[in-house]
């Protein structure tokens, strides 16, 4: 299929990420960490939103 020439990256917590992000590995974990806050509020909005149309 044209895969054998892909790369299976497996970031660890134990190198805080620097074998996925290299020196910017701490930036990576803050926008990774802002990201998961972001995603968990608008579910949270679209559910809350959801309920109220449904409601009406």
């Amino acid at each position: 299929m044209g895969f054998g020439d892909a790369e299976l990256v497996t970031p660890s917590n134990e190198t805080s990420y620097a074998d996925l992000a290299g020196e910017k590995s701490r930036l990576f974990r803050i926008n990774s960490w802002k990201g998961f806050v972001a995603f968990d509020f608008l579910r949270k909005l679209y559910r809350e939103t959801m309920q109220a149309a449904t409601a009406i």
